[in-house]
């Protein structure tokens, strides 16, 4: 982009549950650590979750359909019907692509996932949709919110830190063929932006006198150790 981004916006397909998160210029200049969630509604039990399940259903035509609880709640109503045969329905399709890869497929075009009555789908179709599902979602809420940025966006997908070269570019090809441009997004690994946003992390208040009191941040050299705590 030719000029600063008005917003980043952040996109976590996880290996159990997925979501995004994202930061407008004027509250990063003001706190850093000031980001947004969007929080996901379960019909079922009536709960909200600021990541929703990584659940994707597909119709006969292989055309996208549902994501995380819709897609989970919609496939509960085919199995009751005994229609299964004519859906798509993946759950935790993430390390499906390390997996791929661990096992010598050339996935550098496509490669199969099965779904869970054992019908293959394209990985491409799937990992594309679930992008531009969260990628119309946040333009949605934009809209929707009048919050004005919606051309000036720069988008980040989040990979695990083992992913081959092969599979960050897969991702790369998903992200565009879900419509995002080239120009507008980036690769980031997981563990390295969580030691960025912890180096804003205010951990320390500091008695500055006249009544006032600085918000330290870690100091240069502190040694951090990262954890993730993903699901399966």
């Amino acid at each position: 982009m030719n000029e600063p981004p008005q917003c980043v916006v952040a996109i976590d397909i996880g290996s159990s549950g997925c979501g995004y998160a994202f930061s407008a210029d004027y509250t990063f200049c003001n706190n850093p650590c000031d980001v947004s969630t969007y929080r996901w509604f379960a019909e079922v039990g009536k709960f909200t979750s600021l990541k929703t399940p990584a659940a994707i259903l597909f119709d006969s035509k292989q055309e996208f359909v549902s994501f995380g609880y819709n897609a989970q709640e919609k496939y509960i109503t085919i199995l009751e019907s005994s229609d299964k045969n004519n859906w798509y329905y993946i759950e935790g399709f993430k390390m499906a692509l390390y997996s791929a890869v661990e096992s010598g497929e050339d996935i550098r075009d496509d490669f199969s996932i099965k779904e869970m009555s054992g019908k293959a789908v394209s990985a491409k179709t799937v990992f594309s949709s679930a992008i531009k599902y969260f990628y119309d979602h946040f333009l949605t809420e934009v809209q929707e919110n009048n919050l004005g940025f919606q051309r000036k966006i720069h988008w980040i997908i989040s990979v695990p830190a083992i992913w081959t070269d092969s599979c960050k570019q897969f991702m790369r090809e998903s992200a565009i063929m879900a419509g995002i441009p080239g120009k507008q997004f980036s690769l980031v690994y997981e563990p390295e932006a969580a030691s960025i946003y912890a180096r804003f992390l205010q951990i320390d208040k500091v008695d500055a006198g006249q009544n006032q009191t600085i918000l330290k941040t870690f100091q240069p050299g502190t040694k951090l150790l990262v954890v993730d705590a993903g699901g399966k």
